[in-house]
């Protein structure tokens, strides 16, 4: 049974005064083997083999699991991202019990290409509001898994690109 050997809880370090709160749990265990597993398990999960790491839905919250850390986000307070952490190891738990009776599902995620995302992002170079020096290193990351849609505060707060940032989110979900 994997167990949390530690847990932070954290406010997403681009966005400090961010309301939003999320939780990660370095593990006892490498988790590189189940991620086909939780693949074959967790709907509209996205497999990075190459990562490794896998992105899915738990009860409309963002969970991440690498071969050495889960993450959860989106939680109002600290308690609540620290007791869905909980309960996503548990999850996990649960799948890693079951193993022997679910076909691994080693397909990866065919993520949109980074001209698709580029194309639609607003192009103000330079900004770097996103953490990134480009708009095309943002695009990149967001096509590798590595970055949210929503790390682009420009597409996310000025209403003229609703229209891109509604594509955005449906190419990458």
């Amino acid at each position: 049974m994997m167990r949390a050997k530690e847990v932070s809880v954290f406010r997403p370090p681009c966005d400090l005064n961010s309301q939003v709160v999320s939780a990660n749990a370095y593990v006892d265990e490498d988790l590189s083997e189940l991620l086909p597993y939780l693949n074959a398990t967790q709907e509209a999960a996205k497999y990075y083999p190459n990562g490794p790491f896998i992105k899915f839905n738990w009860q409309g919250h963002p969970v991440t699991v690498e071969p050495g850390r889960v993450a959860v986000g989106g939680f109002e307070d600290n308690d609540s991202a620290r007791g869905a952490i909980a309960k996503v190891i548990d999850v996990i738990n649960e799948v890693a019990s079951r193993k022997e009776n679910i076909g691994p599902d080693h397909t990866p995620y065919n993520p949109p290409s980074v001209m698709e995302i580029f194309k639609l992002l607003p192009k103000r170079s330079g900004c770097k509001r996103c953490g990134y020096e480009t708009c095309m290193a943002f695009a990149a990351a967001v096509s590798e898994g590595g970055a949210e849609i929503d790390s682009c505060p420009v597409l996310c707060e000025e209403e003229e690109f609703q229209e891109a940032r509604d594509k955005l989110r449906g190419l990458v979900s």
